[in-house]
């Protein structure tokens, strides 16, 4: 458990702690089934995650809801919605009731296929068996209408969000301004990033790079410069799109000697030029 939470637990990992524990002498319990099934869920690792459920129920040892919403978690996260929907069923058949962890579960796992009919669905029997939408819930539709270019749908779910009292997270801002951003709506993805730094939220890196995208996307530089200096200035360290972004932006404005400052900087925070900054910075020079 305690290299689960410092997020330690690497690919085989979690088997080869099942092995200690059986060479010790101890018979592992559903709390360590569960612990291990838990890490490899957080971690991604459905491979393992399917090891350890498998030798927990080989060992005898029953399930309980804690377990099947790990292994659903699990599988939506790898995209494996149709396995997540069948693991599902299977714990209602068990006689579990299903909690409102195992519904958003499996509703981000339709999310991530782009599955608009299940998601609705399983959202409506969410609500329908008594559960409210919670952060999790929006977040995850509101990330799939916006990637799916249906920002109307986006937007409406954000604005009864904050109209049913449930407060936005770091998660929805981010995903609004880069849903807004896409489709060319920037004066609304600033004004957003404007809103989660009031609301007291640290924007993230992803959401300043997707505001430096839309700007640079719609010709707004002194915009997208700002915003890169506003990043940097809050102590998030620029990533590889925010770097080649910039360098295009002043590439493309005849800035040379900002470009070559900033290519300076990239080298010493230890990135190195890919092709497609080589090409823009031997665009700018040539």
């Amino acid at each position: 458990n305690a290299r689960s939470k410092a997020g330690c637990l690497a690919a085989g990992v979690a088997l080869d702690l099942l092995s200690e524990v059986r060479q010790s002498g101890l018979r592992p319990d559903v709390i360590t089934y569960n612990t291990l099934i838990s890490a490899c869920s957080q971690s991604s690792n459905l491979e393992d995650a399917v090891t350890v459920f498998e030798e927990m129920i080989a060992s005898e040892c029953r399930p309980d809801l804690w377990t099947y919403n790990a292994m659903v978690s699990v599988h939506g996260r790898c995209g494996k919605a149709e396995e997540a929907e069948r693991l599902f069923r299977e714990l209602v058949e068990k006689g579990f009731m299903p909690d409102a962890i195992t519904y958003n579960s499996l509703l981000y796992a339709f999310a991530k296929e782009g599955n608009v009919d299940k998601v609705e669905r399983t959202c409506e029997e969410l609500i329908k068996v008594g559960f409210k939408k919670n952060e999790i819930t929006y977040n995850t539709m509101i990330h799939m209408y916006g990637k799916m270019g249906r920002l109307d749908l986006a937007v409406g779910l954000y604005d009864e969000m904050r109209a049913v009292g449930c407060t936005p997270d770091a998660v929805t801002y981010t995903v609004m301004i880069d849903s807004l951003g896409k489709m060319d709506r920037i004066a609304e993805a600033g004004k957003m990033l404007e809103d989660m730094a009031d609301a007291g939220l640290k924007p993230t890196l992803v959401a300043f790079s997707a505001l430096i995208c839309a700007y640079a996307k719609g010709g707004r530089r002194a915009d997208a410069e700002k915003t890169f200096d506003c990043m940097i200035a809050s102590g998030v360290k620029p990533d590889r799109l925010a770097y080649l972004v910039m360098l295009d932006v002043f590439a493309r404005s005849g800035e040379t000697k900002k470009m070559l400052r900033l290519y300076r900087t990239m080298m010493n925070d230890n990135y190195r030029p890919d092709d497609d900054m080589y090409q823009v910075l031997l665009v700018a020079l040539a």
